[in-house]
Parts: structure tokens; C-alpha cells; sequence
């Protein structure tokens, strides 16, 4: 496949921040999971995720769709200043051009900001994961769809669970329900 510029980007940079864009977060599913595999922050738990999955990463159709190593450092440092994302052992290894990782850092960033525009500073902020029950906020509640008497209400969360389509949409939760909130079923430990 010949490499192609979108946006100043060649198609291997392209897939890959899409795809960085896409799994930027996982590591937050991931530390919910109720086990104690993932006791760092989201973005390293991100990162090794990549890491784990990087050989299913490959498509025989195409020649390299991804650069994984890039995927894992946009993934970690979607939260970094530059100058910490600079001190990382991939841009050492690198040959591209700084303002290429700077675009690409931009862009994960963005998606990062759009993907959770209820981000409480305090959640970013904590350093423990004693709170990884809590339901996930849905963004759907800032679209309005006419009904003026739908009030946007805080209470509506959705339940972390196995992929249940009885289960997809955002439910009311109070804070005794919040407590009784875990993912469990095949592969997932019980909460002790």
C-alpha cells in the first residue's frame, strides 16, 4: 500500500493515532476489572494493553497498518506535558520529526476531551484506585433531543458489566446502588 499524506501524516501515522485515539482510555475499563493486574494509572494500564495485543495489531493485507510502539507512547502521554512525553525511550528510537508527535500528542488529546466532557479535575487528579466501581458517565446526557421535561440529571450512570444488550443504556443510580456496581461474569473476579 503506498503511504499517503492526510493532514501532513503518512497512512502508518494516520492508522496509528486513530487507533490511539480509539484505545486511549481502555486502561480505565481495564482497572475496573476488580483484580489487582492493573494497579498503575490508565495510561500506563493503556499502554500495556497495546503491548499485549500488539501482535493481533497485524493484518497480513496490508504492510504494517500500525506502528504499536507509537500507539503505546500517544496512549501514555495523552495526559503528559511534552516535555515528560520528551523523556520517553520511543522518541529517543524515533526519526519523526517532533512537530509530527506533537500533532499526533494534539489529536489524542482532543479525543481524549471529547470522549469525557464531564471529566472532574478531582478524578484525574487521584492517585488511588479505591473508586474503580463507579459507573461510567454517559456523554450522551449533554445531547437534547427537543424534550424540554428530559432534565440532564448527574444520577444516570451506566452499569459496568459484560456487554449485555439489556444492560446498554444509562440507568438512575443512588449512592447505595453505586457500592453494588461491579463487573462480574466469566474471567472476572468477585468483589471481596
Amino acid at each position: 500500500m503506498k503511504d499517503i499524506d492526510i493532514e501532513g501524516f503518512d497512512r502508518r501515522e494516520y492508522n496509528s493515532v486513530i487507533l490511539a485515539a480509539l484505545l486511549h482510555d481502555i486502561g480505565k475499563f481495564l482497572q475496573r476489572k476488580n483484580d489487582q493486574t492493573y494497579r498503575i494509572s490508565h495510561q500506563e494500564t493503556s499502554a500495556s494493553f497495546i503491548r499485549d495485543i500488539g501482535d493481533k495489531l497485524k493484518n497480513d493485507q496490508y504492510d504494517q497498518p500500525y506502528d504499536v510502539e507509537l500507539v503505546k507512547f500517544l496512549v501514555r502521554h495523552h495526559h503528559s506535558s511534552l516535555t515528560d512525553a520528551l523523556s520517553d525511550a520511543f522518541l529517543k528510537e524515533s526519526k519523526m520529526p517532533l512537530d509530527t508527535i506533537r500533532g499526533l500528542i494534539r489529536i489524542v488529546k482532543n479525543a481524549d476531551s471529547y470522549s469525557c466532557s464531564e471529566r472532574d479535575q478531582v478524578e484525574e487528579e487521584r492517585k488511588d484506585f479505591a473508586d474503580r466501581h463507579e459507573p461510567l458517565k454517559p456523554i450522551f446526557l449533554n445531547i437534547s433531543l427537543g424534550n424540554t421535561k428530559a432534565a440532564k440529571t448527574e444520577k444516570n450512570r451506566y452499569h459496568l458489566n459484560c456487554l449485555d444488550p439489556f444492560q446498554s443504556f444509562p440507568v438512575e443510580f443512588d449512592k447505595l446502588s453505586l457500592f453494588n456496581n461491579s463487573i462480574s461474569g466469566p474471567g472476572f473476579s468477585s468483589r471481596s
